[in-house]
């Protein structure tokens, strides 16, 4: 299994992590949730076997040692970090999530659980469909407009053909969750558009329902303090 990882998350000695690449091996120890394209957020304090399978798009654990992720094929895989290493996350988010805010979801819920304020927490926005391969139409801007997200979309969208935009997500990552009170300096946008890599990466617009899913993780480290 290959996998990319964030220079700023490696920067954090308390975890391990990685964004998934094109592989056809299965990662096996990974606690997935059932993704669905929503903003159902589910934190686990203590241990769950990795056969659990909830309806969420997006996990939170304080639980050394218990690998989280989620799959993606062109959608974001985003992953956040407590700096000290008492909390992490694993994010799915599409136009859908983004449209319904489950960024800044999991940046409150995992700020309030830990009691810390969103500057003390790291985001790294992994591979996904970049604005060079999204296009959208006249739903999808209504979609975020009948959330009260309108003016967020129109600032990472440019035009495309008549009624399209071309999208960007991972602008879009960023402004949400400095908006949430994240450091700027603090979120990191790796740059691979998962349509465009097709050596690398799956794309579900490029493939279709052949598209496999990249696998995507984040774990806190045992160790003697924490076991």
């Amino acid at each position: 299994m290959q996998f990319m990882t964030s220079p700023l998350l490696e920067s954090l000695p308390h975890l391990y992590h990685g964004f998934g690449m094109r592989t056809e091996e299965d990662l096996a120890g990974i606690v997935f949730p059932k993704q669905v394209h929503g903003d159902r957020v589910v934190t686990f304090d203590s241990p769950v076997p990795e056969t659990w399978r909830e309806e969420a798009d997006a996990v939170i654990t304080t639980v050394p040692g218990m690998p989280i992720g989620v799959r993606t094929a062109d959608c974001l895989p985003i992953l956040v970090a407590e700096g000290t290493g008492r909390g992490v996350a694993a994010v799915h988010a599409g136009w859908k999530g983004m449209g319904q805010g489950i960024l800044p979801k999991v940046i409150k819920r995992i700020s309030e659980h830990l009691q810390i304020p969103p500057e003390d927490l790291y985001v790294a926005v992994g591979p996904g469909i970049g604005p060079c391969c999204l296009e959208v139409d006249i739903p999808v801007r209504d979609f975020f407009e009948e959330r009260g997200r309108g003016k967020l979309f129109m600032a990472c969208a440019r035009p495309g053909s008549p009624d399209h935009w071309w999208l960007d997500l991972k602008i879009m990552a960023l402004r949400q969750a400095v908006a949430s009170g994240v450091r700027e300096a603090r979120v990191d946008v790796l740059p691979y558009c998962t349509r465009c890599e097709a050596a690398y990466f799956y794309s579900y617009r490029r493939e279709g329902l052949a598209a496999g899913r990249q696998a995507n993780y984040i774990v806190l480290k045992e160790t003697e303090a924490n076991r």
